[in-house]
């Protein structure tokens, strides 16, 4: 009995340190995968103490992943003493769900695509978040870089409308010059017309400089920087923009603006996408018709719908107007990108955008932004 025993209690250590063997090998398995990731992860809990990290999220700041763990997430990624504004870990800690943010690092000027998802303990308690980041500078610059190039192509388009239109005030601006010259050749020096024509080209090149104003804004390099944006005043903008190319005379334009929270957006981004749509809808009518922009909040998202009176677009064509380099405009020099950018775009501020359309009753895009 007592060698039965020993035989039990020798089998027994065998098992435990074979057990121990087996969940120490998985330990280091999932460690060795948890490091060879290139994404920084790290595990927060509900104070933003770093639980644990991996060694892309301590490699990126000159650290060991031992060097971050109980230290606060803020001064470790951003080197502040409190939390930041539109921290995505106290987002996921207050709505109980993943969110996800584009992020610029001031100190490296590298862009992140900064996703947080809850986590748990084994009774289902939400204990903190599982922090990934993926740095996405390069592919941000490569779409940077394809948005400019289309942002130039439309510039080239609008040009030669911009150019009639500048014609106007340039020509008023040279008959108020010549008119004064004349009379102090005369030696009519009458004070009060004089202030009449002069109060003219003030005017004039006030309205030149409007429209230069307004291309420059449009063409101007993309930043990385998100901030707040009204979107109605930027479809003002927009719509005064597009007015500059002398394409709202014969139109009938129609704004049903409801009260908007702000969105979080890149500006000049967002406008390049709304200028997309409105010139795509001015196109299809040729200037002339019903253009309706409506704006308002539906299930917590701030959505935007542009419509035209236009012929519509048929069933075999609606599915592949987001397609690049589909387009209905080659003869007029169109290069099939401006929808597919403006898609790629709103996708990236987390957005939606759609078409619907009859034909023969126009189209209708429809837009929605998180706020």
């Amino acid at each position: 009995e007592r060698r039965q025993a020993e035989e039990e209690r020798e089998k027994l250590i065998i098992d435990l340190r074979t057990a121990l063997e087996s969940v120490s090998r998985s330990q280091k398995e999932w460690r060795d995968t948890f490091d060879s990731i290139t994404d920084e992860i790290a595990i927060i809990d509900r104070e933003f103490n770093i639980v644990r990290a991996n060694r892309a999220f301590a490699e990126n700041r000159a650290l060991r992943p031992g060097d971050v763990v109980n230290r606060k997430c803020y001064e470790v990624v951003h080197g502040t003493d409190a939390m930041v504004s539109n921290c995505p870990h106290s987002k996921t800690l207050q709505e109980n769900s993943p969110f996800i943010e584009e992020v610029l690092e001031p100190k490296t000027k590298r862009v992140y695509l900064v996703s947080t998802f809850p986590y748990r303990s084994p009774a289902g308690e939400l204990i903190g978040s599982i922090h990934v980041a993926r740095d996405i500078t390069e592919q941000r610059e490569a779409e940077t870089r394809l948005i400019m190039s289309e942002r130039l192509a439309s510039l080239g388009q609008m040009a030669s409308g911009i150019a009639h239109e500048i014609n106007n005030p340039l020509a008023s601006i040279a008959g108020c010059s010549e008119g004064l010259l004349t009379r102090v050749k005369k030696g009519q020096c009458e004070t009060k017309l004089f202030e009449t024509y002069l109060n003219i080209i003030l005017e004039e090149v006030f309205r030149c400089k409007s429209i230069t104003t307004a291309m420059l804004s449009f063409v101007r390099k993309t930043t990385y920087e998100k901030k707040d944006i009204d979107i109605n005043s930027m479809l003002d903008r927009t719509m005064e923009i597009i007015g500059f190319q002398g394409r709202l005379k014969e139109l009938e334009l129609h704004k049903d603006f409801s009260e908007l929270p702000v969105v979080r957006g890149n500006e000049g981004e967002l406008r390049q996408v709304f200028l997309a749509i409105i010139t795509n809808a001015l196109d299809a009518m040729e200037n002339r018709g019903v253009l309706t922009l409506r704006s308002g909040v539906e299930e917590g998202r701030v959505t935007v719908r542009i419509s035209d009176t236009g012929p519509g677009i048929s069933e075999d064509v609606l599915p592949k107007i987001f397609d690049p380099f589909f387009t209905m405009k080659a003869d007029k020099g169109g290069t099939g990108l401006g929808l597919s950018i403006a898609r790629k775009i709103i996708l990236n501020h987390t957005g939606t955008i759609e078409v619907s359309s009859v034909p023969g009753q126009g189209a209708t895009f429809t837009v929605t932004l998180p706020v």
